[in-house]
């Protein structure tokens, strides 16, 4: 049995892969993000080792014990300093922080004196700028601070791994070379210290091994290899198997469109990553996608069999529209002061039409990052969709009919926590899965195709994008 980890925005996933790459045993445990002032978004990252306490708790004790090894794949960009010890000395800056936006401009000058355009937009809420707002507006914890490290790294510190990180993380940090390093030039014309960040691994690399304290909370057998582990998005394109020059949606707390790159491509809208191997990632970032949907679904007093049921229970208001933008956004308006909103309320209207105006909103989103994508890397071919927010079949027939193509859903659910398991039997000294004369993987959905809505649909998005431009001078002079 192989142990893979992944540690998301709002919980954290942890799944028993045996030597087939069939998933033995899953389970989850949440956490919160706080949101001390506006635009601010944190984690306390003793609540992540928590929740992997207690989502290992729940996987079966006797498979538990047949580990050999464990990955790690998590929310990439976010910032967590501690001291000599790996403890914490603030809550995690998460990726959809915004509290850097005043600062990109000088970040941005400073960088530009030592290294070309980056492969990456700057925009708020990555490792490099986060950790530069510490050093200017919180000096003395700065100073404090012993170690720099993204949040899959720090819960791999905290089961027992020395500081180390991977190429598919650092890429995202904006402090890194086109090969996923650490840029040292740059880190020293920010006046960053360069101690503090992490060695560099592949993400199958070796980073230590599990201790016997650790061990003893999540019922593993002590001393098995930790794996470097990657990137939650490259984990998830390890997991599910996508090739060079296919793409896939996957719908979270955020959303993404990958895809899968020979060589690096940079685009000013578009993000640049390593993959967990040779090879490179294109990715167009919907910033607000289930985590959007789930505050319009808490702030209409709705669970989601309700919301699903209601948004469909018939026709969509006409002239109704919701802007997801509660973060502002990145894909394609890196511009971080986009706002949501709804547009074309009137009396009459019912919640259930208000969540389908949302659901249509994050939809016309990625098909807004779609339309970005494809101009810069040529059509997508057989685009997978993934993730854990697009399960229900009429959401997957409104994103077919937003982003105008058929979808593969994918027959792996859990990509990212499967990828980090691969990561974790590639520690072991193994290339991949085993194979068996009697082992069929499984087998995948059929597509969802466009349907009758297809034509309304379209309609709809362009008024959508109507409303989105004419809002976007705005929300820039908005005080």
């Amino acid at each position: 049995m192989y142990l893979g980890l992944d540690l998301g925005t709002g919980s954290l996933k942890a799944v028993l892969v045996d030597e087939y790459g069939v998933i033995q045993a899953r389970a989850s445990a949440p956490y919160s993000v706080q949101h001390p002032q506006p635009t601010w978004a944190e984690s306390r990252p003793e609540d992540w080792w928590e929740a992997a306490r207690l989502a290992c708790q729940e996987l079966p004790a006797d498979l538990r014990l047949q580990a050999r090894a464990v990955g790690f794949s998590g929310q990439m960009h976010g910032l967590v300093l501690t001291d000599e010890q790996l403890t914490p000395l603030r809550p995690a800056i998460l990726w959809l922080d915004a509290r850097t936006a005043g600062d990109l401009s000088a970040f941005t000058q400073l960088a530009g004196q030592v290294t070309p355009p980056l492969a990456n937009p700057v925009t708020p809420g990555m490792f490099g700028p986060s950790l530069w707002w510490v050093s200017r507006h919180e000096p003395q914890l700065y100073a404090r601070a012993r170690h720099a490290l993204l949040p899959k790294d720090w819960l791999r510190s905290r089961l027992g791994a020395a500081p180390a990180t991977d190429p598919s993380d650092v890429s995202g940090t904006l402090l890194s070379t086109p090969d996923g390093q650490w840029h040292l030039p740059l880190t020293r014309a920010l006046g960053l210290n360069a101690e503090l960040l992490p060695r560099v691994l592949p993400s199958s690399g070796v980073t230590g091994h599990l201790s016997p304290e650790a061990a003893a909370q999540l019922g593993l057998p002590a001393g098995i290899p930790l794996a470097c582990g990657a990137g939650d998005t490259a984990a998830s394109l390890l997991g599910s198997g996508l090739n060079v020059g296919q793409g896939q949606v996957t719908v979270g707390s955020a959303a993404q469109i990958v895809r899968r790159l020979a060589q690096p491509d940079p685009h000013p809208a578009l993000q640049l990553y390593r993959a967990a191997g040779p090879d490179w990632y294109a990715l167009a970032a919907i910033q607000n996608a289930g985590l959007a949907l789930e505050w319009v679904r808490e702030l209409l007093g709705l669970d989601w069999d309700g919301a699903y049921r209601e948004a469909f229970g018939g026709p969509p208001a006409p002239g109704l529209a919701f802007l997801p933008y509660l973060t502002g956004e990145r894909t394609p308006l890196m511009d971080s002061s986009a706002c949501g909103s709804w547009s074309g309320l009137r009396l009459g209207q019912s919640r259930g039409q208000l969540m389908r105006a949302a659901l249509e909103g994050v939809a016309f989103a990625l098909r807004d990052g779609l339309d970005t994508l494809e101009e810069a890397h040529g059509p997508v071919q057989g685009l997978r969709l993934a993730g854990g927010g697009t399960r229900q079949p009429q959401w997957q027939q409104l994103l077919a009919d937003a982003l105008d193509r058929p979808l593969y859903p994918s027959a792996v659910t859990e990509a990212s926590p499967l990828g980090a398991a691969l990561l974790a039997r590639q520690a072991t000294g193994a290339s991949g899965w085993q194979t068996a004369p009697d082992f069929r993987p499984p087998e995948a959905p059929p597509a969802v195709e466009p349907g009758m809505e297809r034509a309304a649909t379209q309609e709809r998005f362009g008024h959508w994008k109507k409303l989105q431009q004419a809002l976007q001078p705005w929300w820039q002079a908005a005080p």
